[in-house]
């Protein structure tokens, strides 16, 4: 059986994959990684860090592998277009202007099939395909109707109100909501 050396960081010998396990995190002929016994296993703080980057290599290895397949079934792409689309945009997320992650998403019109850019996960999650509903809130965000509404701008929590550490209210950050008047 042929072997290589893991890549937890124990550098024991580790016999090769002979398929592709993600559960596992194993790729068909690399070695297989984090095995029972290896002294990553009795080792506690410094391994967890190597065991995180040895994963993060390994899924990036197996998404790599698979990437310009799938670019070319889903997305009519040749091999290394993903690149060239990439490097056009500079290695940014267009929207967010972040550094694009290395599994960055490929976008698309899900209605057309237009293949559109490279956007991270968060960025394509949040995205809005459909242009009118985009149009409708942005219009919403510039002219909310609940200070219209009330006749008064009321201000809540700063940030989601789930499980706050720090309650802060309004533009100013004020550790209570400013006093209001009641309704007759």
């Amino acid at each position: 059986m042929e072997q290589k050396l893991c890549e937890c960081g124990c550098g024991l010998p580790t016999p090769l994959a002979k398929q592709t396990d993600k559960r596992r995190g194993h790729i068909k002929g690399q070695p297989m990684c984090f095995l029972s016994g290896h002294i990553s296993d009795r080792l506690s703080f410094p391994t967890a860090e190597l065991k995180l980057k040895a994963a993060r290599q390994r899924n990036n290895r197996f998404y790599a592998a698979h990437r310009d397949s799938r670019d070319t079934l889903f997305y009519n792409l040749l091999p290394g277009e993903r690149e060239l689309i990439r490097k056009f945009q500079g290695g940014n997320d267009p929207i967010s202007g972040a550094p694009l992650i290395a599994a960055a998403h490929m976008d698309h019109d899900h209605k057309t099939g237009l293949v559109r850019g490279l956007l991270n996960p968060m960025t394509n999650k949040f995205l809005v395909d459909n242009e009118q509903k985009l149009l409708a809130m942005l219009h919403y965000i510039q002219n909310p109707p609940a200070p219209q509404a009330l006749g008064e701008k009321v201000f809540g929590l700063v940030g989601q109100a789930m499980n706050k550490k720090k309650m802060l209210y309004g533009p100013e950050g004020t550790a209570t909501p400013l006093p209001r008047q009641k309704r007759k």
